[in-house]
Formats: structure tokens, sequence, C-alpha cells
């Protein structure tokens, strides 16, 4: 391509870029929306302090909102139901009856027991510093009746970073040490896993784990709560569920993305606007470079593993593997493919991670090669991670990538590290 080509494509997508601003994003958050909501016009749908003010608001049975403690029953209900589906290096994430019944030294064994809880007087506070100013707690209840107090640590749209997750339960231990029930629970849109990003980078077994999901469950309850309601009158009992259908409303567009007016526009826009869109990703988000780099020093510093891209690469992943890993594939006569390779990916929080994994394409069980290394995983769980490393944040992904191969080198170390030592597993399990 000339240059006078490159520049007339770069200043077309500026045209685009000015076009786009002022005639469709205005407009995009609007979409979907059927008419005035509270909390989109407000511009709290992606403040985290806003949605934990929100909540603690129903979770307090003392809030003029008239449903006495029907929010934060429901709530614990929720929370000892919930069973993530997900896993972390393979091993499935920790039932939450299972974290729920560790925390309260074994006293509760079922919902009942859990509910029991809650028989007292209960508080409910938003942004609590209990021993650190720096360490602000999104939303914590306590009933000192029971010597119960639980902390909600609410990622509306971000992760929990360095060691915060940790950080809490270390002052939650200091600050309440007569308490026999502390317990932690880590709110997100889809019920992600509660892993420090920055941070340890491992899976914390003490958080239960919910959804906004349940969120939007519980809220559905609610609204029959306040119809059935006899403290309430018909002004306040419309003003409620005015609140409560703007905030599901709300939920489903901004944290699910549920709506279909929502996603048909997106599309829309992503097909019309190519160019400036492209553009955008090229100068905010270094990931594509970031994979060239990272693949090309692996193959610099592991000659001898011949390493070989698998399938096409973009700015989402790019899958790769080793000749050990092929042979092995091949010795049961399969063959390495995006399903059953390494691989560098963008996760959940736009962070960047290297993977091993194996997932099942589709088909309802392993393959026989993927029984060898993961002979227990269950037939519903159809990815399994055997293993990853946390190679760059968000923040990182909008510099230059000369910036990053500093923070990059020492990262790919350990990968290699790991490569290695898979590369051996995966050698001593080869079929003869």
């Amino acid at each position: 391509m000339t240059k006078a080509m490159e520049s007339f494509t770069v200043q077309t997508a500026l045209e685009e870029l000015d076009k786009l601003k002022k005639e469709e994003l205005y407009s995009l958050t609007d979409c979907g929306y059927k008419g005035i909501n509270v909390f989109h016009s407000t511009g709290m749908s992606g403040q985290e302090i806003r949605h934990s003010a929100f909540i603690a608001w129903l979770l307090n049975p003392k809030m003029e909102h008239g449903l006495n403690d029907t929010m934060v029953r429901e709530f614990f209900k929720k929370i000892y139901s919930f069973d993530s589906q997900e896993s972390y290096n393979g091993v499935p994430a920790k039932k939450n009856s299972e974290i729920i019944k560790d925390a309260t030294q074994g006293n509760v064994v079922d919902e009942k027991s859990f509910l029991a809880l809650l028989n007292g007087d209960i508080e409910v506070r938003t942004e609590v510093a209990l021993v650190s100013q720096e360490n602000r707690i999104d939303l914590l209840l306590e009933n000192k009746q029971t010597q119960t107090v639980m902390v909600v640590e609410n990622k509306f749209h971000s992760d929990a970073h360095t060691d915060q997750l940790r950080r809490y339960q270390n002052d939650i231990e200091a600050k309440y040490q007569g308490y026999r029930n502390k317990l932690f629970v880590f709110l997100t849109p889809k019920g992600q896993l509660p892993v420090n990003i920055g941070g340890d980078e491992q899976y914390n077994d003490g958080y239960c784990i919910l959804s906004y999901k349940d969120i939007i469950d519980i809220i559905s309850m609610l609204k029959q709560a306040v119809k059935n309601s006899t403290s309430l009158n018909k002004t306040n009992k419309s003003k409620l569920n005015i609140l409560l259908e703007d905030y599901v409303e709300m939920l489903n567009i901004e944290a699910l993305a549920k709506n279909a007016d929502v996603r048909k526009k997106c599309k829309e826009i992503i097909k019309d606007y190519e160019l400036a869109i492209n553009l955008l990703k090229m100068y905010v988000d270094n990931s594509q470079d970031v994979f060239d780099f990272c693949i090309e020093w692996l193959q610099q510093e592991l000659p001898d593993a011949k390493i070989e891209i698998s399938g096409k690469k973009n700015s989402a992943s790019v899958y790769f593997s080793t000749e050990v890993m092929r042979e092995y594939y091949k010795s049961y006569g399969e063959s390495v493919d995006t399903h059953k390779a390494y691989k560098f990916g963008t996760e959940a929080g736009n962070v960047i991670k290297f993977f091993i994994i194996m997932d099942h394409a589709g088909k309802p069980d392993w393959t026989n090669a993927q029984k060898v290394l993961v002979p227990e995983q269950k037939l519903g769980n159809t990815y399994s991670n055997l293993g990853d490393v946390l190679l760059m944040t968000w923040e990182d992904r909008e510099k230059d990538i000369n910036e990053v191969k500093p923070i990059l080198i020492p990262i790919l170390q350990k990968i290699k590290n790991k490569i290695i030592e898979n590369d051996k597993l995966l050698a001593s399990h080869k079929k003869s």
C-alpha cells in the first residue's frame, strides 16, 4: 500500500470516526430503553458505588421501601443455592454451600440454618473502611446477635485488583475477631470467579459467587412482594415498582447485554463503520502487536519446541502448539486445533492471559487424548483451563508495544517454564 493510500485510509477513517461520534455513539446507550429510565438518566449504570447503594437500600429492612427483610432473605437464599459452572486450572469452583459451611465453622448445613443467621437486628452499610481508608468494602451486612458479618465485593465493570480480596478478609479477621460467622461474596455481572488480577492470580475459594442475573431474579420476587404488601399505599407501590422495573431494564441492557435492539444496533455500527473501528482498535489496543511479540519471543527462546500457530490470529486470541503437543495428539489419532492448544487471549475485564486449554468443541465428552490428561472432568463443563498466567492489564493494552516489552519479558519467562513443564507431561503420556 502506498503512503498516499495509507494517508487517504487514515483520513477517511478519521472522518468516519467523527461521524460515528456525532451520529451513532450518543444514541447507542439510549437504544433498547422503553422511554425514561431513572438509572440510565442519572448516569449511575456504570458506577459500582451507586449499584451498591441501591442494593444496600433494598437489603436494609429498616428502609422506607416497606419490604422489611424480604430482599435480604431472598439474597441469602440465592447466595446459598448458587453453584458456579466455572473452573480454575481445571478444578471446578467450590460450591457456595461448602464455602458457607467452612465460614460458619460447620454451623450452617442447609438453607434454613443459613437464614437463621438473619435473626435479630441487621445493619447494612456501604463504602466501609475498617482498618485503612484505602480498603473500602462495597457492601457490609452485620448482625451482632448471631455474630455474623458479610462482605459483598461488587464488581460491575471491573476486576478485583492486586490482593484486594485477601486484604478484605484480613481486615474482617482483625475487626471481627469474636464473630463466629465471617462471610464473603463476589458479585459480578455473570458470576465470574474471584481472582485477583495483577495480584497472586489465584482463585480465592473463601468468596461465594453471585451474579447480577441473580439480582434480577430476586427483584422479580420483590415485585410480587410489593404487590402483596399491606404496609405500602398505592402511590408508594407504584413508585417502588418503577424503580425495580427500571433497575432490571438497565441491568439487562448494560450489564448482561441481553437487549436485542442494542445488539442489533451494535452490529449495524460495526458493519457501517468498520474502517473507523479498526483504526480505533489499532490506536488504543496493542493486543495484536503483543501476540506477535510473544510468539516471536517464545520461538527464539524455545527453538527446539518448533512452535506453530494454529488457525487464524486476531485481536482477541492466538492459538499455538509445540512439536511435543502435536506428537502427543497424533499418537492418539488426533490433531491440535483451537480446542486443544496453548493460547494468548483476552478475558473478562479485557486482560490478556496465557492459557493451556482443552474443551469439547461441541462434543459430549473429552477425546481419548484429553481423558488421559483430565480423567475426572465433568461432562457438563465444556472448557478446562489447565493453567494460566496474566500477561497484561487493560491499562497496558493502551500503551505502545515498545513500552510494554519490558513488562512482558519476565512474564514470558514464566510462560516459557509452564510450556516446558506441560510438554514434559505430554511426552510422558504419549501413546507408544
